[in-house]
């Protein structure tokens, strides 16, 4: 069933999805980008593969910029708070999917599943939408194995950043900046993979381009 909302949740809606555009907007064109590591998602389109990008829930923002208009999925939650993050997404051309681990979890991962199927990379916050911070839940696992993609891990960082006070620690960029986007080693699942041993090579990964990103400007 279709959500309903007020006539001042629309307008808030709606406000937050111009405002957004054009700040990412303006972040994304008054900033410069250094990529490492990009001939493994590279490899893989070549190849004629399909990617779930794997990012952890604090650096999403960016992640909408650097792949607009590209009909990204990115599973978003159910909540009013996630419409807001919805209307950002389809902002930029972007698809969300609607649900999460706390909220419509698995209507959400089959969404996802589907459109992986289809050829469409998507996007994924395996610490989403309330964490814990840098936690691996089912989702990717499940995501990744039915639908056969290659799931890469990604992260990025800015010189000029703000931290916010959440459980994640959320960043928001700042314009005139320079950011660094990372990618990590390609994971790949069959059906005979063990989900533990997967999850903590996924972390150790993730963490170590988060760890690289972070310090990049502190070189």
């Amino acid at each position: 069933m279709k959500k309903r909302f007020s006539f001042i949740q629309r307008v808030l809606y709606l406000f937050v999805r111009i405002i957004g555009w054009m700040i990412l907007h303006i972040i994304g064109h008054t900033s410069l980008i250094t990529f490492i590591d990009k001939q493994y998602p590279d490899e893989i389109h070549q190849q004629g593969g399909t990617i779930l990008y794997a990012l952890w829930h604090n650096r999403f923002l960016y992640f909408a910029w650097l792949y607009r208009g590209q009909g990204f999925a990115v599973p978003v939650s159910e909540s009013k708070d996630g419409e807001y993050i919805a209307q950002m997404m389809q902002a930029f051309a972007m698809k969300p999917v609607r649900g999460s681990s706390s909220r419509g979890g698995l209507k959400a991962i089959a969404g996802l599943i589907s459109i992986l199927k289809k050829g469409i990379d998507a996007g994924i916050t395996p610490d989403g939408p309330r964490g814990p911070k840098y936690t691996i839940q089912p989702g990717v696992f499940i995501a990744a194995q039915r639908s056969g993609a290659a799931i890469v891990p990604i992260s990025y960082c800015a010189k000029k950043v703000i931290r916010l006070n959440s459980w994640d620690n959320f960043i928001i960029p700042l314009p005139f900046n320079h950011f660094v986007v990372q990618y990590g080693k390609p994971l790949y699942i069959t059906t005979d993979t063990d989900r533990a041993g997967f999850e903590s090579k996924l972390y150790t990964e993730m963490m170590r381009i988060t760890e690289a990103t972070d310090s990049y400007f502190k070189k």
